[in-house]
């Protein structure tokens, strides 16, 4: 310890470190070099969230574009403190998100995309983080017409019957915009035809009939299409053709089918899913119906089938069998080391890459005092692979969506059924009292109450307030809310990206976004960052 006996010792010595300190300071900041010290390259380190890689972003050297990073690549409003435009009772009212500006001058504030694109930017299918990312407009080849719909079709969908144990399909009428977004095309769906448009709206085909998404991507990540009854794909040099058939194997798709980025349900240790198909033998067909007739004092048969059925493992990089193929639905492991599997009824569980069950509420029976019964308290796989149930499967932000489902112990049927939110551990996410969970992404809540949504994020924190009348879910850190009659588009933090001022918004899709309205038409945009 250094010890300074007098008033003149103590200043010198004061002096002196306060010149060092500032010497460093000042090194720092660059305002000198010193020759025998190398700095290191100026990096922005992104993050897109507590379960994905960190990206590196270099600073590129000036190139006379106000475009630095010093500040941010929008910097328009914020909505988390906004707390009800719409005087909705019970909330404090504060002004309307909807601001006096016209469209021209809303649009007109939008950069165009070839003011970047030419320097260095690309599409980014990244979480969006407005330090990072701008969102950017242009003009396609192809134009298309000043509506929002022309066609309608027929789409047939698998759901699960819990209480009879089957796939139900039904039908419903869809409305097929004109312009749609599908892992980073766009689509144009006009006079009875579709033409698909790469990310900067170049024309790859044009005028094809019985086309449509796939809704899952080949073993090279590449959107698949259905175009008269075979898939097609578009290759690196954007010809349209038709899909490796091995490489298109729909039994490695991940959870959900839908418009979802390349890294979604993607691998993430040395695990990787195999299966093997079996012959399982006298699987009793009839036990729901069993067990209702026994409730009511009647004795029923068996039905025995055999099934031909695909069972699930897992395997390591070198090909050995880490865990036997032993499950009747499997998925990749999250990056915290468990994964969901379920048997043949659907009944999840989570296991740790030793195989071992680490959560299984199955084996849990509940009494319910309301009901004046017991019921079986599980855990089920969604009842359909639509995006609908994004958060399911895979734990997002230390946190993961489950369809809780309570059933009547001696009859059957469905008490309950509803989606929570756990942690890792199994305990539940404290979800505010009175709002169902609707969707789960990107670390944020979506939430609704009565006939109106809101975001939460997994902290805690409202980021946007629960007076929406339209919330989709978040992707790519990005979501399109709704009020007052109009749609704009939000991040995470609650910075809005696209201005309220449209009839109708595409979720963002690996970095392709679409915008129509009433008056005006379609815009394109993309959402980009600059390139390594």
């Amino acid at each position: 310890m250094i010890r300074v006996k007098n008033f003149s010792a103590k200043f010198t010595f004061l002096l002196l470190t306060a010149a060092f300190i500032a010497a460093i300071v000042l090194y720092r900041l660059e305002y000198y070099d010193i020759v025998f010290l190398t700095r290191e390259s100026k990096v922005l380190s992104v993050i897109e969230s507590d379960n994905t890689e960190t990206v590196d972003i270099i600073e590129p050297p000036d190139d006379g574009y106000e475009d630095e990073y010093t500040s941010p690549a929008h910097s328009g409003e914020n909505i988390s403190q906004i707390t009800n435009p719409s005087g909705i009772e019970g909330i404090e009212t504060t002004p309307s998100i909807v601001n006096p500006p016209t469209y021209s001058e809303k649009l007109a504030s939008i950069e165009d995309a070839n003011n970047y694109l030419t320097r260095g930017w690309a599409i980014n299918t990244q979480k969006y983080d407005k330090y990072v990312h701008k969102i950017v407009k242009f003009k396609p080849e192809m134009n298309a017409k000043n509506e929002y719909a022309e066609q309608f079709y027929k789409m047939t969908e698998s759901v699960f019957d819990l209480d009879n144990m089957v796939f139900n399909e039904i039908e419903n009428i869809v409305e097929v915009p004109v312009v749609t977004v599908y892992m980073g095309y766009y689509l144009i769906n006009q006079n009875d035809s579709t033409a698909i448009l790469t990310p900067q709206g170049k024309v790859i085909v044009s005028d094809l009939k019985n086309i449509s998404p796939a809704y899952y991507r080949d073993s090279w990540n590449r959107p698949l299409f259905n175009y008269n009854g075979t898939l097609y794909v578009v290759t690196s040099d954007e010809k349209f053709v038709t899909a490796d058939a091995a490489a298109a194997n729909v039994s490695f798709a991940p959870a959900l089918y839908g418009d979802y980025t390349s890294d979604y349900g993607r691998q993430k240790n040395n695990l990787h899913l195999f299966y093997e198909v079996k012959e399982i033998v006298d699987v009793i067909d009839n036990q729901v119906a069993i067990d209702r007739a026994a409730y009511m004092g009647i004795e029923l048969d068996p039905v025995y089938i055999n099934e031909t059925v695909h069972q699930y493992g897992y395997k390591y990089s070198d090909d050995t069998t880490a865990i036997p193929a032993k499950y009747y639905y499997a998925y990749n492991f999250s990056e915290n080391g468990l994964a969901v599997v379920a048997n043949r009824d659907r009944v999840i569980s989570i296991i740790d890459v030793n195989g071992r069950v680490v959560i299984n509420p199955f084996k849990n029976i509940v009494y319910l005092s309301e009901q004046k019964r017991y019921v079986f308290d599980g855990y089920y796989l969604p009842d359909n692979r639509s995006m609908e149930n994004i958060g399911m499967i895979y734990f997002d932000h230390g946190l993961m969506r489950i369809r809780r489902v309570l059933k009547d112990q001696y009859n059957p049927r469905i008490i309950n059924d509803y989606d929570i939110l756990i942690h890792a551990d199994g305990s539940v996410f404290n979800i505010p009292a009175g709002y169902d969970l609707v969707y789960y992404s990107d670390g944020v809540l979506v939430l609704k109450k009565g006939d109106y949504y809101g975001c939460l994020d997994y902290t805690g924190k409202w980021i946007a307030q629960p007076f929406y009348t339209y919330a989709g879910a978040f992707k790519e850190g990005l979501v399109v809310l709704g009020v007052e009659g109009k749609k704009g588009m939000v991040d995470t933090q609650g910075n809005i990206v696209l201005p309220f001022i449209y009839d109708e918004i595409t979720d963002v899709s690996s970095g392709v976004i679409a915008a129509y309205e009433k008056q005006n038409g379609w815009t394109f945009y993309n959402k980009i960052a600059r390139s390594n």
